[in-house]
């Protein structure tokens, strides 16, 4: 009897968006394990399991698909070598269940990530026993270990490991990938420095050269370099990357994350560049790709926050206006009308002023944008 362990391989050429858990799924088959040549009562008690296991992954049952895979492990010890490539499967497996049940952060501590850690540990001494410290075969275990470490440095550290790996396997993508998820995971962390932030350059790079101009790994990677030009300010730098990521995700056939996103930025680019008429098609297409939320605050795409007025500052007082507006067809605030306030009048002026350079994405009726009417309220609040 022949069978097989689906497992995740992260020696495909893709990657995932910020923070999100790094393993999107449990679904594409990459190791396959033989069943026990000689049948006794605990390979067929696996054989069992694994069936079980392998319909969780098939129904997308995360609960179930953790549940069999502790029990796969489990009931594995008994039938493969624990020094074998079958049962480094199955710890892997059992690794990327516990780290697909929970969420990646760098503050807290969480059991579950912590023992995918110690099994993905484990994966990798038997895949350097088998193949050498040097092997791609490395990579997917390293990168969970990454991917499910606490502190920061360590990932960094195990991260440049799977990169070195990569790039002396002369596999371009594959370490283009892997620095993408690198960049992905240490964003905002500790770790982020300016050798991380290069991760996306180079990443880009490679798949200029390497990937068709739509496709999607390239346009996501282009997306980020352009926000972090965004946020150095670089904006002539930024604006050719974004209009190129909106027009590659435009002839898709589902809607891509990074398209609204895309457009978002633009608003917010060409509003720091005092050019709203050009962030208005930006406004009008985000309008026409979301559904306008009835009797809900709208959330504006571009805002400056409000002066605080000297008078109310120097006397320590806080705050609040509430306002109504209409937002035209082109996403422009029109008419501000205060409704009420608290705190001092001089509110009032200021909230005005700074809600009249705001925009947001206009609503939308039979495919056309139309006015509406939204509400707001900006709080003031002195920091004691």
């Amino acid at each position: 009897m022949q069978g097989c362990i689906d497992a995740f391989s992260l020696l495909s050429h893709s990657f995932f968006s910020p923070r999100k858990t790094f393993y999107c799924g449990l679904l594409a088959a990459a190791v396959v394990v033989s069943s026990p040549v000689f049948a006794d009562s605990n390979s067929d008690k696996f054989h069992v399991a694994y069936q079980a296991y392998q319909s969780a992954v098939d129904a997308k049952d995360n609960e179930q698909i953790l549940l069999m895979a502790a029990q796969v492990y489990k009931l594995g010890e008994s039938v493969y070598a624990k020094d074998s490539a079958d049962f480094a499967a199955l710890t892997m497996n059992w690794a990327r269940a516990l780290s697909h049940n929970t969420s990646r952060t760098f503050a807290q501590d969480n059991d579950k990530r912590q023992q995918a850690n110690a099994l993905y540990q484990q994966a990798l001494k038997i895949y350097q026993h088998l193949y050498g410290d040097d092997s791609v075969q490395l990579i997917d275990a390293l990168l969970g270990m990454a991917a499910t470490e606490k502190s920061p440095t360590h990932a960094d550290s195990v991260y440049r490991n799977a990169i070195d790996i990569a790039e002396d396997s002369h596999d371009q993508l594959l370490a283009a990938s892997i620095k993408m998820t690198a960049f992905h995971d240490l964003y905002g962390s500790s770790a982020y420095t300016r050798s991380v932030r290069n991760y996306a350059f180079e990443a880009y790079d490679v798949f200029k050269e390497k990937l068709a101009v739509d496709a999607v790994s390239r346009v996501e990677t282009e997306f980020e370099v352009a926000k972090i030009y965004f946020i150095e300010r670089k904006y002539a730098a930024a604006e050719p990357l974004f209009l190129d990521v909106v027009k590659q995700f435009s002839v898709l056939k589902y809607s891509h994350p990074y398209a609204l996103s895309a457009h978002a930025m633009l608003v917010r680019l060409y509003q720091q560049q005092n050019n709203p008429d050009k962030a208005t098609e930006h406004c009008q297409a985000i309008g026409r790709m979301t559904p306008w939320k009835e009797n809900q605050e709208q959330t504006p795409l571009f805002r400056v926050p409000p002066e605080y007025p000297y008078t109310a500052a120097k006397r320590l007082q806080d705050g609040w206006v509430q306002l109504e507006f209409t937002i035209d067809k082109d996403g422009f605030v029109k008419d501000p009308k205060v409704l009420q306030w608290e705190g001092s009048k001089a509110f009032e002026a200021s909230s005005i002023k700074a809600l009249e350079r705001w925009r947001y994405a206009p609503k939308f009726e039979n495919g056309e944008p139309v006015a509406a009417t939204s509400r707001v309220q900006l709080d003031y609040k002195i920091n004691r």
